[in-house]
């Protein structure tokens, strides 16, 4: 509620001031020419509702235009944030705020700035139109003169150069195009060097551009309306978002209120829509839903959902600690050397810096325990294959057989060999199984069979997160890895975590403003396709 103490000034036969007090209040304080504004203004030179004062979410109190821009002291703004002092002018009034000793209690004073108040009733009553009875050229034959101009320019013509090409051919010279009568604007940068007519996009006259239309060029665009954990298809309308002839330069970004519009009541446009209703992402956004991997196909998701009981944990097939592969850690093989590991010793940026590269054994795992892959201390150096069992088997097939061959041993020692190999191996202590997860095998053609790696790159199905605008935190400001020695754990930031820097759409002090846009693309992609 805003309390506020309005002070008309007038003026006596001397010019002094005159000032009658009287309070007024509401939720929003409107400032216009209707008789059902809080601040009455009866001057034909106001609008029926010009302005409004209204509180933000920070605690302050702003005015805003309703029409054109405001002249605050001497500057035109659309909105500004009141403070003691500012001058305000609307049509021939000039406010002044005088004082505000809170945040809901505001002093207003404003003052006709002509030398006396305008008449209004008297003035539309002495009102007469312009006559053209005393002219030869009257107000009928002008009437429909303009009305026969208006039918041949703005539609016979119009409609002549697109339904007859040779009529088409001769108004194209022409320096004034009748199909530019009909037109709402200059197109845009992306549309203006595609060559295509007015016909390929409006393909119905006096009706707005259909869909298809739009997908005749953009097909391969991800729709919106539809959330990955939906099923069906899209009810939006690209037209409902994406405006046209709006100038030449590039297609005008959406403001975060065409957001707000379906999201802030969801079922309203969407009645079987699972989405919560969102306005900002300071009040009221729900906790986000991580994309849990569950095989290696595309298609193998299942989306964590925060009122589970449980913390969210995917098995990635991989025995790993992240408390053992921080700081200073001895090499496996050699423990005379240290190593000073960081997060960043493995997961590295990717090319655009927004997500990370996957992690592989080659680059970032071969150094510190090579000495996994040794299956013979006969043969010095000799290492298996990492990557494929079919590979491993083979080369152990091989070998066995190769010695064999040499020493005629017969074909039960090589398979002795290799059953000692496998089960070599699938230990827990110098074998694949130190990391892998070991499976029951049903190919003949392998010793053993190793679990799949899963690493999931996509853990927000509907949002981004760019890694390289946060180059200024530590990795474990946000990820709690430290402790951590269950590869199954998941450490992916949580709502409340990111609100310690970030607020919604409006500034708030110390945090970084954060509208729809910052996360989430417009035209994300489906579960399928992640």
């Amino acid at each position: 509620m805003i309390r506020c103490l309005l002070i008309k000034i007038g003026r006596n036969q001397r010019g002094l001031p005159i000032r009658a007090e009287r309070n007024v209040d509401g939720d929003v304080l409107r400032i216009g020419r209707s008789a059902e504004c809080n601040i009455h203004l009866p001057d034909h030179r106001v609008s029926l509702h010009h302005a409004h004062i209204r509180h933000s979410t920070d605690g302050k109190l702003y005015i805003d235009s309703a029409h054109a821009e405001l002249n605050v002291d001497g500057t035109f703004v659309q909105s500004a944030e009141l403070a003691v002092g500012m001058m305000i002018h609307l049509g021939p009034y000039q406010f002044v705020v005088e004082a505000m000793p809170q945040a809901d209690q505001l002093t207003l004073s404003y003052e006709l700035l002509t030398s006396q108040q305008l008449d209004v009733v008297a003035d539309l009553k002495n009102w007469q139109p312009p006559s053209l009875h005393n002219l030869w050229f009257n107000q009928r034959r002008a009437a429909w003169l303009l009305v026969g101009l208006i039918v041949l320019g703005f539609m016979l013509l119009p409609m002549l150069q697109a339904t007859s090409p040779q009529v088409g051919a001769w108004l194209q010279k022409l320096s004034v195009n009748p199909h530019q009568l009909w037109s709402s604007g200059a197109l845009s940068n992306a549309h203006r060097g595609s060559n295509a007519s007015c016909m390929d996009c409006h393909n119905q006259p006096f009706q707005a551009v259909a869909n298809a239309a739009c997908l005749k060029c953009h097909a391969d665009t991800a729709v919106h309306g539809k959330h990955p954990s939906q099923k069906g298809t899209s009810r939006t309308n690209c037209i409902e978002c994406h405006r046209e002839h709006q100038g030449g330069r590039a297609m005008p970004n959406r403001s975060e209120g065409e957001c707000v519009r379906c999201h802030a009541d969801i079922k309203r446009f969407e009645p079987v829509s699972r989405l919560p209703n969102i306005r900002d992402f300071g009040h009221d956004h729900p906790e986000f839903q991580l994309s849990i991997r569950t095989g290696p196909n595309k298609g193998d998701l299942r989306l964590f959902l925060p009122s589970e009981a449980q913390p969210p944990r995917q098995d990635p097939g991989l025995k790993f600690s992240h408390a053992t592969h921080i700081g200073k850690v001895s090499i496996p093989w050699d423990q005379m050397t240290v190593r000073e590991l960081k997060c960043a010793s493995c997961h590295q940026p990717d090319q655009v810096g927004l997500g990370t590269r996957p992690v592989n054994f080659r680059q970032h795992c071969f150094y510190c325990h090579q000495d996994k892959l040794e299956f013979d201390p006969v043969v010095a150096g000799r290492k298996l294959p990492h990557g494929s069992v079919a590979e491993l088997s083979d080369t152990l097939r091989d070998y066995y057989a190769g010695l064999a061959f040499g020493s005629r041993q017969t074909p039960q020692w090589v398979s002795a060999s290799l059953e000692h190999a496998a089960k070599t191996l699938t230990d827990e202590e110098d074998g694949c199984a130190y990391c892998h997860t070991i499976r029951a095998n049903a190919d003949p053609r392998k010793l053993f069979e190793v679990a799949t790696v899963l690493q999931n790159q996509h853990w927000f199905p509907a949002a981004r997160f760019p890694h390289n605008r946060h180059v200024t935190s530590k990795c474990v400001d946000c990820h709690k890895i430290t402790e951590s020695k269950d590869s199954a754990e998941i450490f992916i930031p949580d709502l409340a975590t990111c609100r310690k820097c970030h607020a919604g759409m409006n500034p708030v002090a110390n945090k970084v403003s954060s509208p729809c846009m910052s996360c989430h693309d417009y035209h994300f992609a489906t579960a399928k396709e992640l």
